[in-house]
């Protein structure tokens, strides 16, 4: 299972819209961890969704982001994304680590669109899924190094980013999150596509990568904020909701009824914590 503090509001948007944000790194709470992205202009192009793996109550998620225990924790046992079938034979000019009619999280054609490109991290577990490793400050910058190479000028580009260890990295200060998460990469055309991709067509294929190459160069900034992708059916009718300690008997209430009109084998607990008044 994977944990997610919220409020009662942002479970409501998840349960309606069947959907799990992800958030631009710049634009997340941790402002130091973007800074080493920032310097070489790719903060905007990275997504996240964060989680914890620990069962235990934290009160740290409580107070930061379960509105205080006033809000939820959602549960979700993983894989939590809903896979769309792809024929191998309509992308065969990409390899797409499938077999014939294989599933897959975002099927060429939404990974590549007029507008933007998706980096696909999304083929292996590894890559798009990771634990949070803590580090003292001045270790931000070093891990970045050991796993980019940057080297941009006027005329070329030489951009090389580990995904296994990309956005994996945070200050020790904010170890008690205990965190996991998904992570997408997103990098927008700097002019959009005025053709649609033949994905066998290795034309194609080269002009897109050299427009993705020009997009780095010059710093090409995504026009959005937040990347949202469908939760599993399966997953989401067996979702695990557990109630803040502070929630009153209305707002339990309401979020059962919630659960009952959009989750088939809902489970909703309340919370083990007690406070004085």
């Amino acid at each position: 299972m994977i944990y997610q503090y919220t409020s009662i509001e942002k479970l409501r948007l998840i349960l309606n819209s069947k959907k799990i944000r992800f958030t631009r790194l710049d634009k997340v709470d941790d402002k130091d961890e973007s800074e080493p992205f920032k310097n070489r202009k790719i903060a905007d192009k990275i997504f996240v969704s964060c989680w914890t793996e620990d069962a235990d109550e934290n009160l740290a998620l409580w107070s930061m982001y379960g509105a205080i225990f006033k809000g939820v924790r959602i549960g979700l046992k993983r894989p939590i994304f809903k896979l769309k079938k792809v024929n191998y034979r309509t992308y065969r000019g990409l390899d797409i680590k499938n077999n014939l009619n294989k599933s897959v999280l975002i099927p060429p054609h939404e990974m590549i669109t007029s507008k933007y490109f998706i980096v696909p991290s999304f083929y292996k577990d590894i890559t798009f899924f990771k634990r949070m490793e803590y580090v003292n400050s001045d270790e931000l910058e070093e891990k970045f190094n050991q796993y980019s190479d940057f080297k941009i000028n006027e005329n070329e580009a030489t951009i090389s980013l580990d995904f296994q260890e990309v956005a994996k990295y945070k200050k020790k200060e904010w170890k008690q999150q205990l965190e996991s998460r998904y992570i997408l990469g997103i990098i927008p055309f700097q002019k959009e596509l005025d053709f649609e991709p033949n994905f066998n067509n290795m034309n194609h294929i080269n002009h897109i990568s050299s427009m993705l190459v020009s997009s780095l160069i010059n710093g090409v900034e995504l026009n959005f904020t937040y990347y949202d992708i469908d939760l599993d059916d399966d997953c989401l009718n067996n979702m695990e909701v557990m109630v803040g300690s502070k929630c009153t008997l209305e707002q339990y209430e309401s979020i059962e009824q919630l659960l009952k009109e959009k989750c088939a084998n809902y489970q909703i607990l309340k919370s083990k914590l007690n406070f004085a008044e």
